[in-house]
């Protein structure tokens, strides 16, 4: 389900942790298209932390995102930027 941003998101981290940026822009661009409010990281973060009681799981997905790309402030009409 594109529409969904938390398997968009994950796969998202998961690339930017391996190093793999390209990979992660098809899943980020599903998020942009159908949930851009996640493209903002402290919104996304504010909504993790409600769902995983550790913390740590956060972070490593926030560390994931920012590899593949992701700032931690972004504005409205600037979010992501892919790299292609």
């Amino acid at each position: 389900m594109p529409e969904d941003p938390w398997p968009q998101m994950g796969i998202a981290a998961a690339c930017g942790r391996l190093n793999q940026q390209e990979m992660a822009c098809g899943a980020i661009e599903l998020v942009h298209k159908h949930q851009p409010l996640y493209l903002d990281l402290k919104y996304y973060r504010e909504d993790a932390e409600k769902w995983f009681a550790d913390t740590s799981i956060v972070e490593q997905l926030l560390q994931g995102l920012r590899k593949a790309g992701f700032k931690d402030f972004t504005d409205s009409s600037e979010q992501y930027q892919s790299a292609g």
